[in-house]
């Protein structure tokens, strides 16, 4: 998992890249306040997606796996993604450290992120929130 920014008003915590090689299809996002703020978090697909400076590489469950992941965790951005208008979902998770909130995709296509695009996780509220811990479970 990785540590998602403190975002402020409409700014991103973190968001998930396929990159120019693969879609990724996620199964589960699971979100854990690490601080006693109440946090906005929505879910949403990127218009466009950011320059990233601080990444983290998928890591295989099977280490036996030839096929290493090519998608992207980011937390800090040099040009940050922009949004759409169309939430896939919002939360607002109370002002409790470990307070969570975990969306699953069990069907079988899970939640598709097309190759270089991005899905988001967005501060849509009114105030700064918590740096979220973030744990991303995906194929691709």
């Amino acid at each position: 998992g990785v540590t998602g920014a403190a975002a402020l008003t409409g700014a991103a915590y973190a968001d998930l890249v396929a990159t120019s090689a693969r879609s990724a299809k996620v199964r589960e996002i699971k979100v854990v306040l690490s601080a006693a703020t109440e946090t906005s978090i929505g879910l949403i697909r990127s218009a466009t997606t950011g320059t990233a400076s601080t990444t983290a590489a998928g890591q295989l469950r099977d280490p036996a796996d030839t096929l290493a992941s090519t998608t992207l965790a980011g937390t800090a951005w040099s040009a940050a993604p922009t949004i759409g208008t169309i939430y896939l979902d919002k939360h607002v998770l109370a002002a409790s450290i470990g307070a969570e909130y975990t969306w699953v995709f069990d069907d079988q296509k899970g939640l598709v992120v097309p190759i270089s695009a991005s899905i988001v996780l967005w501060n849509f509220g009114a105030g700064t929130g918590a740096a979220p811990l973030v744990t991303w479970t995906w194929e691709e």
